[in-house]
């Protein structure tokens, strides 16, 4: 089987809750509206705008992909982010996602009253919350008074596990069951059976696909890349510079011994000129016998130059 064909083989495979086939149909505004008018339970929701894998920058320049932006009739920004991998500390992804969404809608100087509606959508294959409901609702709430308040932000999960009969249920197993279709969402469920069924699906699929290997290639080449550089780079950083401390080393060494070799001269010098000043005195003083056992004994010799001599100039 050609690398084409093993492709188009494992995007068969794929469903709405797999980000390649997600992106494909979430190109479709009727699709992200049948979906969110069941997950948000109003039938009535209207889609007026939508982006697919849109990217999102924070103020230091971190940017994160979002799976979905649509906007609705009533001007909310709803964010919908589809997760398979548990594998991250969810609620923080949200909030860092609304936040960054935030910051980018709204603009410098605006009062906080006209910042925008935000609702975050988490689809996930798992039940984040072990609860065994298909939707769940996050709600503020003061502790003290026990009321709910608002501030602009929503947050609805959507468990793909869920078997409780519920339209969102439902809707989920279309998401997660490779056979699995629904007459209750004809949008969904349509666009599904068309990427996965028709050779011009398939052949669509297999191509993104394709294009997705090709890019994770890319990345995972240039990955190891900049991984060797910097790891030999980094050898080369430490041999320089055990090289250079070597060289430093050395020199420091040297300047270090021909300060010492001067000093020791000069002390050196210091005390034969003392000496010979010492022989003057004791020869003129007719002391010979204190210059012989000068000559013998270092610390009479030491006595007589303190007794007999100016004190050495400490310069």
């Amino acid at each position: 089987m050609s690398n084409k064909a093993r492709i188009r083989e494992e995007a068969r495979l794929l469903n709405p809750i797999d980000n390649a086939m997600f992106n494909v149909m979430g190109q479709s505004g009727q699709f992200l509206q049948e979906i969110l008018r069941t997950f948000l339970e109003d039938q009535n929701l209207i889609i007026t705008k939508h982006h697919v894998q849109h990217t999102l920058t924070n103020l230091q320049g971190r940017s994160v992909i979002v799976d979905a932006i649509c906007t609705l009739g009533d001007g909310r920004q709803t964010l919908v982010e589809i997760q398979k991998a548990d594998d991250d500390d969810h609620q923080r992804r949200v909030r860092y996602e609304s936040s960054v969404l935030t910051a980018n809608i709204t603009n410098p100087g605006s009062r906080f009253r006209n910042i925008s509606d935000i609702c975050v959508v988490y689809v996930s294959r798992f039940d984040l919350f072990r609860g065994g409901y298909a939707l769940y609702h996050i709600d503020r709430i003061v502790r003290e008074l026990g009321i709910k308040v608002e501030n602009g932000f929503n947050e609805v999960y959507v468990n793909g596990a869920s078997k409780d009969g519920s339209a969102a249920a439902e809707l989920m197993k279309v998401f997660t069951e490779d056979g699995a279709y629904s007459s209750r969402f004809p949008i969904t469920s349509g666009i599904k059976r068309r990427l996965k069924i028709t050779e011009e699906g398939r052949t669509q699929m297999g191509d993104i696909m394709s294009d997705l290997f090709e890019e994770l290639y890319r990345d995972q080449l240039n990955a190891e890349v900049e991984a060797t550089v910097q790891k030999r780079t980094q050898e080369l950083v430490e041999k320089r510079m055990s090289q250079v401390r070597e060289e430093l080393g050395a020199k420091i060494r040297d300047e270090i011994r021909d300060e010492v070799r001067s000093e020791v001269r000069d002390e050196v010098l210091k005390e034969e000129k003392r000496i010979n000043e010492l022989t003057i005195v004791l020869i003129s003083a007719g002391r010979i016998a204190d210059l012989e056992a000068a000559a013998r004994d270092k610390e009479y010799q030491k006595r007589l130059m303190e007794d007999l001599l100016p004190k050495p100039d400490p310069h």
